[in-house]
């Protein structure tokens, strides 16, 4: 019942965001196609909501009928609400725009309407020219005016002024239209009419009608368009030519890679127009529901696009993939591919995946207008666009690998010059010319869209060679990618050995159920075969070697034949197969290469579906690096490497394929049964699988074990040792144990003749020369090692030139040379130079180079031939003996290329040097232009990056590193910090010395370095003869060197600008900032004006009495205000003695100031009628911050006997206008120390975590707290004449179960509290924790405990004095002033007094009568429950702390005896160990949940700060009385939160929670 509910109300929340969506949809998409699936969607909703409201009703019954919600609530009425308010926008918005258009105040009127008046012609003055004649008032002032009034509809008709007829305007006028184009614009300009809206009276400038040009959409008439306009639609430029006869012509150029094609488009206007096929889809959103979109099918596309709108809608997720897209005659570019998953609108069985680009638009409305056509002549068919005829958006180009999946058979074709209909998976198509549009249309159109495109993903970026960021020198990455870790999971998983040893893996797919098992794979493997077989039969040649490898799959067992109850399985891929022949393999002349990237119709591939796996094998550069350290060194490769793996027997039907050996034959069913070659995950099993080899059984082979993990280039083994002894040993151990995972070695070889010889008389063939490579591709350029001469050399094999030389040629020539160490990069950087020459020529990449570039490649080319002659020895002199190993690196720039190369030099034992060429890197200079000293910069960074990988390839330790180059500037820059240079540099500099130290930097003179000629780059028949390149500088051979590290002259080259800020500051008058008060002042001030009276001499002696009179007093205010109003106001009062008023843009602006009698700025205001004061008239202006304001806002916070806000502006008002006076006043009541003393306000912390006793389980009051009540009467005796004294009561409280212990003392010494201590350690056992406040007594007995613990001569009993002497009791004391830290006791005293109370009553009772009672309280109080009563029979008595204490409630009412019934086979021991632990369980479960929230200080507040003034809260004393300290320590508690404080109060320390803590403003 509930999930039905649940289902209703998911249902009326679609509904409602469905209503929402629609209101924010774009006015562009609402179009009656669409409102009308809106429509469609909503009554599907409406019904489906209807038939489960059915369902409800007559499954519910009357009592859930009564309880439900959904009932009560009348959630269908609710409902059926929502749908008709939903319904009724939805059919209102369609009305609209089905609504045929009303006529416009611009349709002509017919004869019988129009009114005809004449008017009398009103002469205006003529004008000569002169601009100052209208300045003649004869001549400006109107004599004559006509007013035309119309009453009713009657209207006013303007005749046509072309033929002056009353039936029409101009822009209708038929033989105005019928002129040319220049005649028609003659006679406008001549008649001085709008060439807008050809109207007189104004210009075009002054035309008020929003109207423009149809065909430009420029402000001018379409009758005035010019002849010819250029127009850019959707990627098209359009040229436009009107003629007499009115046709538009369209001419588009589309060029792509292979040929260029001229495309042209005419429209005439006889209302003509082409459809192009569109469909309505339905498309998958993120949710899994469906969205109907408007799709345009296009055959000359070669890739899907979407919308950005469309994206967005349906809510699916973008990937990353840069493309550029060519269309005709532009190119645009896409960032994002998206997955989208399309349903047939008639079919929804059918369903097809499509990856679609993502682009803002797609193109403009289709058709351009709204066409009229019946098709009588094709039968009744499903439309896929039922639509097509009124213009819509287009959310969805389908191109070409979508359209040939969607064909069906079926063709309808009409007369000339009408549609063509084609049939579809998504129903039927149309598209073709359209013979007439709708009449109210205009007849001229130019919109022309021609839909070509072409998508080229950005896999090759000419700019890589000379962006400068492009370059990073890296090491395997150390971490993995999620899905690398889950493809290392995989295979540690899966992965099996058969009896033999051979190791048998799995596919690692990406999810559990790829799709590429579900798409038509089969078929497209026998197309593409049945082509192959067609090339095969054209070449026997080919032919045998095919067929050839073939039968070796058979008979090696590596291939199988399908059996033939399994063929027609489901779950199963072929993947087709071709040939790849290299005639210079030693092996195998032929490969067959299976292509499981290939998509289905799903568009998805079976290496799309599985992992790639991490990289595990060292870089090809790393490997060679490490294999010329080796004296001996040892080649060889592994036999068939990956068809040594087994496939599990699960994932064999992936890897099938068809065949059959003559024409004649039926094609048959095979599978490969090993790791198949062309799969993605191919290299990352067999690389995986050797290693695992390694883990699983080469402990005993330590010398095998590393080099396979270490010295394996994919199947290649690249290692070396020492000895021949130890060449041997790693010969026979590499064999061995390769062998025991199906794996076998071949074409060993040696650059040593006694280690061959012994190879050889095991093996029978072994190898001369070494081909190092990284892919499949012939190079034109390879490296090879001859293994006699131990020398690495350069095969050059040059295919003849086929004329003629694109861009696309020279660049793939270049690709191919291969140089991975850079050996002859001062050779290659010159290919590189011709790269960016050819970038900047600007050329086509299958246009003929220009002549001069032509030459220059010609020339380049011829001379690559010359790299034969390149040798470079293989080892670099290093072994165990030698002393040292360093790197020696040089770095150089030049206008064209910069480049680092790095040298190995090796001392051995004799002290003999030898340096070796070890690796080089060169990048060609940006097309921005670089300054030299930068370019030399990026140089040295190249080479820091360098040295830090060939070091870490070799093992050098850093000291060892030393970097050279010939740049002073650079030198400088390193030799400052970074943070003194511009952004460029800084962040280069710093990345150099993380890397390198400065000392390790030194100075080479640009003739030595022989980074020079891979920066500048020489021929390639040079490149041998330069010893400097492949020795470097001959004093590197020098047995002790000198580094040049001579002082350095500074530079402020790329420097950092330093800002200086000038800040100018206008002080107050010093006099004001010297006091505090308005009193001081003004009395100062009349003093020394009293004093300069005195001073001059008068001719009337002055005499003054002994005091200040009121007039020099005020006469101090006056000269106070004067002053503080020049110094703010200077620019009013200058504006106001010049102009008269004040500048529009001054704050004073409102108040209409003036200047008084005195020279004082006072409010012109608006009261100058009413019967007050001067003063309240025109109040003195004051300005906000100034330290004469405060002033006086002090002496008004004063006289107002610290008043308010309110009041103090009250008061002010009277006599000034302080500006912004409310913030001011208010600021300074928040700072009055006095105001804030009495209306202080404390703040609560968070509350804290509970302590350990609180949430531990342990025996009850072994950790307690301890707190007084009273005083109570106790008399001496019963009877009369005995007097009362007083007495207290004790209360222990259990910090765990809260149990309670009542006792009663007699005073409050800490004698009494001793005994009353020692009466609840006798009877509930050692207390080994005791809490309590910090009364006067409480501390005395803590003092005392400690004593008779010490000394162990207590009075107490014998056991309490041993439990005290063994472990003692620790006494803890909550802050001072601080009750809610003792809440439990508190707690308990409160409920014993309640009891206690409404006990005695007035009476008096003795101690054994007060006692006794305590007792009974205290078996009430441990009778309370801990946790809610249940309201429920069955569950079980509320937990009490009686329960730990006895096991059950003290207060209990009677029950059976049970005495003599037996008990089970539990002991009773047993027994009661079982119940405690029943009851701590339940203490843990009812009890302890309690604490989980904070129902009172729930926020955290601001901490107090170590210096703060504070007034210290005393609840007993009035706030004048309160002590003030300063905060001198904070004790933070467990979750760092500060609750308590130490505070210096005169000369003693105390401490005090912050909530008696009131911080003063005195800080401000």
């Amino acid at each position: 019942m509930e999930s039905k509910i649940r289902a209703q109300s998911d249902m009326y929340h679609r509904m409602e965001n469905a209503r929402v969506n629609f209101k924010k949809s774009p006015k562009d998409r609402l179009t009656s196609n669409y409102i009308e699936t809106r429509i469609d969607i909503l009554n599907g909703q409406w019904e489906t909501f209807n038939k489960a409201h059915e369902q409800l009703i007559s499954e519910v019954s009357d009592a859930d009928y009564a309880e439900l919600d959904y009932f009560n609530e009348d959630f269908y009425t609710k409902t059926e609400d929502l749908y008709a308010d939903y319904k009724t926008e939805l059919k209102a918005s369609l009305e609209k725009c089905t609504r045929v258009p009303t006529k416009t105040q611009d349709t002509l009127l017919s004869n019988e309407e129009q009114i005809s008046v004449q008017l009398p012609k009103i002469s205006n003055p003529s004008f000569s020219g002169r601009s100052l004649e209208f300045l003649n008032p004869k001549i400006t002032k109107c004599t004559q005016s006509h007013h035309v009034a119309t009453k009713n509809n009657d209207k006013i008709s303007v005749p046509c002024s072309y033929c002056s007829a009353n039936d029409h305007k101009l822009g209708n006028c038929k033989k105005f239209a019928n002129e040319t184009l220049l005649a028609r614009r003659n006679f406008v300009q001549t008649s001085n009419l709008c060439f807008n809206c050809l109207g007189a009276n104004h210009s075009v400038i002054m035309c008020r009608l929003p109207t423009r040009c149809r065909i430009c959409k420029k402000k001018h008439h379409s009758l005035l368009h010019s002849t010819t306009t250029n127009v850019q639609s959707n990627n098209v430029k359009v040229t436009t030519q009107s003629n007499s006869n009115n046709v538009v012509a369209a001419t588009a150029t589309a060029s792509d890679e292979n040929d260029q094609t001229n495309i042209t488009t005419c429209f005439s206007n006889n209302k003509s127009q082409v459809l192009l096929a569109t469909a309505l889809v339905k498309a998958e959103t993120n949710n899994g529901s469906f969205m109907t979109l408007r799709s345009l099918l296009d055959q000359g596309s070669q890739a899907s696009f979407i919308t950005e709108f469309a994206v967005q809608l349906l809510g699916l997720k973008k990937e990353t993939s840069k493309s550029v897209i060519f269309g005709v005659g532009s190119e645009c570019n896409s960032k994002h591919v998206v997955h989208i998953k399309l349903q047939s609108i008639h079919d929804p069985t059918f369903n097809i995946k499509v990856s679609a680009h993502v682009l803002t638009k797609l193109t403009t409305f289709l058709p351009e207008r709204q066409v009229d056509i019946q098709l009588y002549y094709m039968p009744k068919m499903r439309l896929a666009d039922p639509n097509f005829n009124v213009p819509n958006k287009i959310d969805l180009l389908l191109g070409a690998e979508v359209y040939c999946q969607i064909l069906l058979e079926g063709l309808f074709k009409g007369p000339i010059g009408t549609p063509i209909a084609q049939n579809t998976r998504f129903g039927w198509i149309l598209s073709g010319q359209v013979s007439k549009g709708r009449k109210t249309e205009s007849s001229c159109s130019n919109s022309v869209t021609t839909l070509h495109t072409q998508v080229i993903e950005e896999e090759f970026d000419l700019k890589q060679f000379w962006e400068i960021e492009s370059d990073q020198c890296l090491l395997n990455k150390t971490h993995h990618t999620p899905e690398e870790q889950r493809c290392e999971e995989f295979y540690k998983k899966t992965t099996k050995r058969d009896p033999s040893g051979r190791y048998i893996v799995k596919l690692p797919f990406k999810m559990e159920n790829p799709s590429c098992k579900s798409g038509n794979s089969r078929e497209i493997a026998v197309s593409r075969f049945l082509m192959q077989e067609k090339r095969l039969v054209r070449s026997p040649q080919l032919k045998d070697l095919y067929y050839d490898v073939i039968d070796e799959y058979l008979e090696h067992g590596h291939m199988e034949k399908v059996p033939k109850d399994e063929i027609n399985k489901s779950d199963s891929v072929y993947l087709p197969h071709h040939a790849v022949v290299k005639l210079n393999k030693t092996t195998s002349k032929l490969r067959v290469v299976f292509d499981a990237s290939c998509r289905d119709n799903n568009g998805v591939s079976l290496n799309s579906e599985l992992m790639i796996g991490p990289t595990l094998q060292s870089d090809l550069r790393h490997l060679v690096m490490r294999w010329r350290l080796h004296p001996v060194c040892l080649v060889a490769d592994i036999v068939k490497m990956y068809r040594q793996i087994l496939i599990s027997s699960e994932d064999i039907d992936y890897q099938r394929l068809v065949w059959r050996a003559t024409t004649e034959q039926l094609i048959e069913h095979f599978r490969l049964l090993r790791v198949t070659f062309g799969t993605a995950a191919a290299p990352y099993l067999a690389v995986r699988t050797l290693h695992q080899l390694v883990y699983d059984d080469g402990k005993p082979f330590p010398l095998a074990s590393e080099r396979i993990l270490n010295d394996f280039y994919m199947d290649d083994l690249l290692t070396g040792c020492e000895t021949v002894l130890e060449g041997k040993q790693i010969y026979k151990e590499i064999n061995e144990l390769l062998s025991k995972g199906g794996f076998e070695l071949q074409k060993w070889s040696s650059n040593n003749e006694t280690l061959l010889k012994e190879i050889s008389k095991e093996i029978e063939t072994t190898e001369s020369n070494l081909e190092l490579k990284i892919d499949e591709i012939i190079k034109i350029l390879g490296l090879t090692w001859n293994r006699r001469t131990d020398n690495f050399e350069y095969s050059v094999q040059l295919p003849p030139l086929v004329e003629p030389i694109t861009k696309r040629k020279v660049i793939s020539d270049i690709a191919r040379l291969f140089d991975p160490m850079g050996w002859i990069a001062p050779a290659i950087i010159k290919a590189k130079i011709f790269i960016q020459q050819l970038w900047l020529a600007g050329i086509g990449w299958d246009e003929e180079l220009p002549p001069k570039l032509l030459n220059d490649w010609i020339s380049y080319r011829g001379e690559l031939t010359a790299l034969t002659q390149f040798r470079l020895p293989r080892w670099i002199g290093m072994n165990k003996t030698c002393m040292k190993l360093e790197l020696h690196g040089f770095s150089d720039a030049s206008a064209d290329a910069y480049a680092a190369v790095v040298y190995a030099r090796v001392v051995d034992e004799s002290g003999t040097v030898r340096v070796t060429l070890i690796t080089c890197k060169t990048k060609v200079a940006p097309i921005k232009q670089v300054s030299i000293p930068r370019l030399e910069l990026c140089g040295a960074v190249l080479l820091a990056r360098l040295l830090r990988e060939v070091s870490e390839v070799l093992k050098v330790p850093k000291t060892n590193l030393h970097a050279w180059t010939d740049s002073t500037i650079v030198l400088a820059w390193l030799s400052s910090h970074p943070s003194r240079w511009k952004t460029f540099i800084a962040n280069r500099v710093s990345e150099i010395l993380n890397i390198l130290n400065r000392d390790q930097w030194s100075h080479v003179s640009s003739t030595d370095n022989p980074a020079d000629c891979a920066s500048r780059g020489v021929n390639p028949s040079e490149c041998e003869a330069i010893p400097l390149w492949k020795a470097g500088p001959a004093w590197l051979k020098d047995t002790n060197m000198e580094y040049d590290r001579k002082e350095l002259s500074d530079t402020d080259l790329e420097e950092k600008g330093k800002k200086v800020c000038h800040v100018t500051r206008e002080d107050e008058f010093e006099l004001w900032i010297k006091f505090s008060s308005l009193q001081k002042l003004t009395r100062v001030i009349a003093y020394c004006l009293r004093f300069i009276s005195k001073t001059k001499k008068s001719t009337e002696a002055t005499t003054f009495p002994s005091w200040l009179t009121c007039r020099e007093l005020s006469r101090a205010i006056q000269i106070s205000i004067k002053a503080c109003q020049a110094t703010y106001f200077a620019q009013e009062i200058k504006d106001i003695k010049f102009r008269g008023a004040v500048n529009k843009k001054s704050k004073l602006t409102t108040l209409t100031p003036f200047l008084d009698g005195e020279g004082i700025l006072r409010v012109g205001g608006r009261l100058e009628r009413a019967d007050v004061s001067d003063d309240k008239k025109h109040p003195i202006i004051l300005p906000s911050k100034s330290h004469f304001t405060n002033l006086i806002i002090a002496d008004a916070h004063q006289r107002t006997l610290h008043g308010g806000p309110q009041l103090m502006i009250n008061y002010l008002r009277s006599k000034y206008w302080i500006l912004d006076v409310k913030n001011r006043t208010k600021l300074f009541v928040r700072k009055c120390v006095t105001c804030i003393r009495y209306a202080a306000q404390c703040r609560h912390q968070l509350m804290g975590q509970l302590p350990v006793a609180r949430v531990t389980p342990i025996r009850p009051f072994y950790q307690s707290g301890v707190d007084y009540a009273g005083p109570i009467q106790i008399r001496t005796s019963k009877g009369r004449g005995h007097r009362a004294y007083k007495g207290y009561i004790c209360l222990f409280v259990c910090m765990a179960t809260r149990a309670v212990h009542l006792e009663a003392v007699t005073d409050l010494t800490s004698q009494g509290f001793l005994a009353a201590f020692k009466r609840f350690v006798s009877r509930r056992g050692h207390c080994a924790v005791l809490y309590s406040d910090n009364g006067t007594n409480f501390v005395g007995a803590a003092r005392e405990l400690r004593t008779l613990v010490a000394q162990e001569n207590s009075t107490m009993t014998r056991e309490i004095a041993e439990s005290l002497a063994t472990a003692g009791t620790n006494w803890h004391f909550i802050p001072p002033r601080a009750p809610h830290f003792g809440g439990l006791w508190e707690s308990g005293i409160k409920s014993t007094k309640h009891h206690l109370k409404r006990v005695i009553g007035t009476e008096t009772l003795t101690y054994e009568e007060i006692s006794t009672l305590l007792y009974e309280i205290e078996a009430c109080l441990n009778s309370r429950p801990l946790s809610q009563v249940s309201t429920n029979a069955q569950d079980p008595t509320p937990l009490t702390p009686g329960h730990f204490i006895i096991g059950e409630p003290l207060v209990l009412v009677s029950d059976a005896n049970y005495e003599t019934s037996s008990i089970s086979s539990l002991k009773r021991w047993q027994l009661t160990q079982k119940m405690l632990q029943n009851f701590w369980r339940r203490w843990s479960s009812e009890y302890l949940t309690q604490f989980l929230q904070r129902h009172r200080w729930a926020n955290q507040t601001p901490e107090p700060k170590i210096g703060d003034l504070v007034l210290v809260k005393e609840d007993d004393l009035p706030p004048a009385k309160w002590l003030m300290g300063i905060i001198i320590e904070k004790h933070k508690g467990v979750d760092n939160i500060t609750r308590v404080v130490s505070l210096k109060c005169k000369d003693a320390i105390i401490k005090r929670p912050i909530v008696k803590l009131c911080v003063l403003p005195v800080a401000e």
